[in-house]
């Protein structure tokens, strides 16, 4: 079964969660890398779920999508097919404490794509998905340059970001 474009950006989305006031500091660290990550102008991700691979790429204003390297389709960015602004809204949520976040650990460094990475261990609770751990990898910029969940693995780039060929 091929997933949908919103069933990939739910679950990348419940990867780009964080939680509310009063937060444990590790759980503070990776929301705040959340918001930083969601508030790129650029960015390309990929996500491999249930042996399907999702490439979204956002730039200039504008989103594309592929599925299994197959053709870019454009996504319309206004209203609640904008993936930005979903994210953006998710983070939010979480923020304000809809979505628990518990758990949340520093496990230490790995490198990623040459680059060195701190790894945060997480859970989130969010209504009509699969409960789990999940784990965030933390540039030391602050952004996030990947996320695993049982269900899903996110990768993300935020230089050199261009727009596909159709």
């Amino acid at each position: 079964m091929k997933p949908t474009l919103s069933t990939a950006l739910a679950i990348g989305l419940m990867l780009a969660a964080g939680s509310a006031s009063a937060l444990e500091p590790a759980c503070e660290t990776y929301l705040r890398a959340a918001e930083k990550s969601a508030s790129q102008p650029s960015r390309h991700s990929v996500t491999e779920t249930g042996g399907v691979r999702l490439e979204l790429v956002m730039t200039g204003g504008q989103a594309w999508t592929r599925f299994d390297g197959g053709k870019w389709q454009p996504v319309k960015r206004s209203g609640k097919a904008d993936p930005l602004a979903a994210e953006k809204q998710f983070v939010a949520a979480i923020r304000a404490g809809q979505y628990p976040i518990s758990g949340c650990r520093k496990l230490g460094t790995e490198s990623m794509e040459g680059r060195v990475v701190t790894v945060y261990a997480y859970s989130v609770a969010v209504p009509g998905m699969p409960a789990g751990g999940s784990k965030a990898y933390i540039g030391a910029d602050g952004l996030v340059y990947g996320q695993r969940s049982d269900e899903a693995v996110v990768r993300h780039r935020y230089t050199g970001v261009t727009a596909p060929k159709p």
